[in-house]
């Protein structure tokens, strides 16, 4: 039978991965606390790898939560960045302020960004404004 599958003894052989032969990854991690109207304190943890990839989580201490989060990368097909929520989803068919500040960093800085935007909402949308424009400073600083 040429069909068969080959005795236990003969799949049952192990190997291992030294440590040298595993990837190394060149993670950059940084956090910031800003203050808001000298009342909230706004988190920020940025992750950078070497492969254009950036991570950001934007939330309060108060509420630490991980409820929104999407990823944006560049389209040879298109000007405008490719955006999707991979968790959360918004209201009324809008895009998520995670969605939306994703997009503007890949347009920006020409990575693939997974954003967490996880602060409540105001309703002059400043809270988010005054977050977003941390965010574009500090990558400013670190990939220029």
């Amino acid at each position: 039978m040429s069909d068969s599958v080959p005795p236990l003894s003969a799949m049952d052989e192990t190997h291992s991965i030294s440590p040298e032969k595993i990837v190394e990854s060149n993670l950059e991690i940084h956090k910031y606390c800003v203050e808001y109207l000298n009342e909230e304190k706004i988190y920020i943890l940025v992750i950078i790898n070497s492969t254009n990839q950036a991570w950001v989580w934007v939330g309060s201490q108060e509420a630490p939560t991980f409820k929104y989060l999407s990823i944006a990368m560049q389209s040879k097909l298109s000007p405008t960045p490719i955006c999707t929520s991979v968790i959360g989803h918004s209201s009324m068919g809008l895009p998520s302020i995670s969605s939306s500040i994703a997009e503007r960093l890949t347009m920006k800085f020409k990575r693939v960004f997974i954003v967490s935007y996880n602060l409540k909402e105001d309703q002059d949308g400043q809270l988010q404004l005054f977050a977003e424009k941390n965010v574009f400073d500090i990558f400013k600083k670190l990939l220029n």
